[in-house]
């Protein structure tokens, strides 16, 4: 992410290349990322700023669509959460597995280190204050649970936030430098206490989008098993999240994600080893059927889970 000086740095974009514009300088001050719009004439304008180490951006202009994939993800070391402020026109945000709409007052925090798709139908303006990663994790306890959640506008809090951001860019010119650091720690303490009231009334709700999430990878997985291409970063690609996100979902399983695919590829195996209907069919081609594409690793992975070799399991089984 590209941090400017105390001045604010204010851009017009029209005609032919607005768009390209706007998404050069997104990218530098956000994150890579790809924009489009399906209106030739689009017209906009980017207006930044930067308090102490929060950088604060006023966006708006004609319908867009934005989209940052896990190409974009790869180019860039360091990681924000972004806060989005929708202050003019609704917006959808697909994000972390979940499908947001944002109407004027609402909010949402992304992370700059997933995928996500940003649209904008009509008129719009937003406001997005990018906080390192770190900083905002010092402050406020899991903040990965309150990531890809509306914010709703209507809670006071949440109102109250809205109402500081927006005003400090509007007023961000006439504001002394020396009291940019004090300006940024209110607005952050406002977000503090935002997100831990909302983590207190919705954490059963957001844990249930979560589990559903989850439970629907399992599925998918499941549903595969027999494509050799079955991987982390397929899943991820499928998904539109970030392998470490996957990763992340797993732990709480205590296996990795490629264990567990194994593990339902084994079960898979032996289950077709035991059944009579399969016994013209090889092991080997049990194993291809089932997604395995490296012979000697199947044998070895499924004598150290079975404790005896793949034929062996096949008679005893069969015999009993």
């Amino acid at each position: 992410m590209q941090m400017r000086s105390t001045a604010l740095i204010c851009e017009q974009f029209q005609g032919d290349t607005a768009i390209e514009q706007l998404g050069q300088m997104a990218s530098e001050t956000f994150c890579p990322m790809s924009c489009w719009a399906n209106n030739s004439n689009y017209s906009g304008y980017f207006n930044q700023g930067c308090l102490d180490r929060v950088t604060l951006s006023d966006v708006g202009g004609s319908a867009l669509e934005v989209d940052r994939r896990k190409q974009h993800i790869s180019q860039v070391a360091d990681s924000y959460y972004l806060v989005k402020f929708q202050l003019h026109g609704m917006s959808k945000l697909q994000h972390m597995g979940r499908e947001s709409i944002l109407h004027p007052g609402d909010f949402i925090l992304c992370n700059s280190s997933e995928p996500y798709r940003l649209s904008f139908k009509d008129n719009y303006r937003q406001t997005v204050m990018a906080i390192p990663q770190a900083q905002l994790n010092t402050l406020v306890s899991d903040v990965e649970d309150s990531v890809g959640y509306t914010m709703s506008g209507d809670s006071p809090v949440n109102g109250m936030l809205s109402q500081f951001v927006s005003s400090l860019m509007e007023n961000y010119n006439t504001i002394p430098p020396d009291s940019f650091r004090r300006l940024e720690a209110n607005a952050l303490d406002l977000l503090v206490t935002s997100l831990e009231a909302s983590k207190a009334l919705g954490s059963k709700e957001k844990r249930s989008v979560k589990d559903d999430h989850f439970m629907r990878i399992k599925q998918f997985i499941f549903l595969h098993l027999s494509d050799s291409r079955l991987s982390p970063d397929f899943i991820a690609d499928i998904e539109g999240i970030s392998t470490r996100y996957l990763h992340m979902l797993f732990k709480s399983e205590g296996v990795s994600i490629s264990r567990y695919i194994q593990y339902l590829r084994l079960e898979a195996c032996a289950k077709k080893l035991s059944d009579p209907q399969y016994n013209r069919a090889s092991v080997l081609e049990i194993a291809l059927d089932q997604g395995f594409n490296d012979v000697s690793s199947f044998y070895r992975s499924f004598r150290n889970h079975f404790g005896i070799t793949p034929k062996q399991y096949r008679v005893k089984t069969l015999n009993s």
